[in-house]
């Protein structure tokens, strides 16, 4: 399955960018710092939620490891 990557998904404009992309049936990988927030979008239905702290290369090298494994093909 296609699926796009948001950034700041649980803020206010990552959210509804999410949503745009989920009502076009595109599936959602999350990223942002974790949170109650996060969590809380990585329960709906094909929305993947990796939490990572943008501001740390290494953290990110390992979310996008983590983005790899997932059963979707980001595009």
């Amino acid at each position: 399955m296609d699926a796009v990557i948001v950034t700041g998904a649980a803020g206010a404009l990552g959210h509804a960018v999410e949503e745009e992309f989920l009502a076009g049936g595109r599936a959602v990988v999350a990223l942002d710092r974790p949170s109650e927030r996060l969590d809380a979008l990585g329960e709906q239905e094909n929305v993947y939620r990796v939490p990572v702290d943008l501001a740390a290369r290494a953290a990110v090298q390992d979310a996008f490891a983590q983005v790899d494994a997932l059963p979707v093909t980001p595009s």
